[in-house]
């Protein structure tokens, strides 16, 4: 897997360093993010993450069985998969859909 995301980086942005992406597309899989913004709209929620190593996520809305609340600084721990990544100004950010909610740790 390591060395498809290497190959991704190479054939997407010319580099080998530490990837700025989760994973491959497709990829399911247990992550832990901290939600540094919430963009709110009148239908859904934009949901902006990001992990210890500074990669960056996003996500539109989250299955929550616990009716826990979800805010800014909160540190989530949630299954989803990979639907795609996204480029804007020279950041790439991991799209994921089909979340859901693990525990909320609350903010660091």
């Amino acid at each position: 897997e390591l060395e498809w995301i290497k190959m991704t980086m190479i054939l997407q942005h010319g580099s080998t360093e530490k990837p700025s992406i989760l994973g491959p597309v497709g990829h399911r899989g247990r992550f832990f993010l901290k939600i540094t913004k919430i963009l709110n709209f009148p239908t859904y929620k934009i949901h902006i993450c990001e992990d210890r190593d500074g990669r960056q996520a996003t996500f539109y809305n989250i299955r929550n069985k616990t009716d826990a609340e979800i805010k800014e600084n909160d540190c989530i721990a949630f299954t989803a998969t990979i639907a795609r990544y996204k480029h804007y100004k020279d950041t790439v950010s991991t799209y994921l859909n089909r979340c859901i909610l693990i525990e909320n740790k609350g903010s660091a």
